[in-house]
């Protein structure tokens, strides 16, 4: 077991697990992640030739045991923290060694005038992955939210919790582009050959060719499609908690006011019926996406 030195009193403990990282204060020593249980006496000895300081928090990145299993040992010298999710999946397995403090969202310890900050950004390697920042050194440790083995496959995630998406992506896209070819096919492509045949008078007949109402067709078809996706979107948009359906209700008439104009620009004519074909799927997608956004957020009490 090596320790390098990052910045300052950071040091990284290379071993048999997931790499340690060991911060260095006057009132004692911050450790993310703990290996193995057999690389208990090994990560003592390591920290002990860096400083004569003990260990009093460690921070799991997440409940791997080759970056948790040495918890149970741990938690007779010092306090060790992780994700809720941590506790929940470690609790439904039967996993000794449960983190004693648990956080949400985010999570300061300071010690020693020092601060280390834990920080939940959502689903990635598995359901309870933090990434831990040291903001004196400018340094970030993310667990096996980023590896550099290139014979481990990229990106490195927790199928069994993941594979879960699979299924509301392949039939929301699916859907949105059958209901978008619909829509395009029977409503928006008939109305716009109806609106150029308005030009027809007695000495003059609309008779489009052949190419140019294929190129119209496909490019409603695409637009359409386009924006029967707006209910995938969010849905994953919610799941990285990047939108919520707070914001989107809360910013409802702004989203109808872009609505419309956008319908107008696409419309060909100043007729308000028309441009009503063109917004009234868009509405109805942006209240169906909220009503999604309600459901795809992340629940604090999620389980793996």
């Amino acid at each position: 077991m090596v320790a390098h030195k990052v910045k300052g009193d950071l040091y990284m403990i290379e071993g048999q697990g997931g790499n340690i990282a060991a911060y260095v204060t006057s009132e004692g020593v911050i450790l993310v992640d703990d290996m193995y249980d057999e690389n208990h006496g090994e990560i003592m000895a390591t920290v002990k030739s860096l400083t004569t300081q003990p260990i009093k928090y460690v921070f799991n990145s997440h409940q791997h045991s080759d970056h948790a299993g040495g918890n149970v040992k741990m938690l007779a010298v010092a306090d060790v923290i992780g994700h809720r999710n941590v506790r929940a999946n470690m609790a439904k397995r039967g996993t000794a060694g449960m983190p004693r403090l648990t956080f949400s969202d985010e999570m300061s310890v300071h010690l020693g005038g020092k601060e280390v900050r834990a920080r939940y950004h959502g689903r990635g390697h598995t359901n309870g992955d933090v990434f831990i920042y040291f903001p004196e050194v400018g340094a970030v440790h993310t667990g096996d939210m980023f590896l550099t083995n290139t014979s481990t496959l990229q990106p490195y995630i927790d199928y069994a919790n993941e594979k879960k998406l699979v299924i509301p992506f392949v039939l929301m896209s699916s859907g949105g582009v059958v209901l978008g070819w619909l829509f395009s096919h029977y409503i928006v492509f008939p109305y716009m050959i109806a609106f150029f045949d308005t030009f027809s008078s007695a000495d003059l007949e609309f008779r489009p060719r052949v190419a140019d109402a294929f190129d119209l067709y496909v490019k409603m078809l695409a637009g359409m499609v386009l924006v029967f996706q707006m209910p995938t979107a969010v849905f994953f948009l919610a799941k990285m908690r990047m939108v919520t359906a707070r914001f989107l209700a809360r910013n409802i008439k702004y989203a109808i006011l872009i609505i419309f104009i956008a319908a107008a620009v696409l419309t060909p004519s100043s007729d308000p019926w028309n441009q009503l074909v063109f917004a009234a799927p868009m509405v109805v997608l942006y209240l169906i996406s909220i009503g999604i956004a309600w459901l795809a957020a992340p629940r604090r009490s999620s389980e793996a």
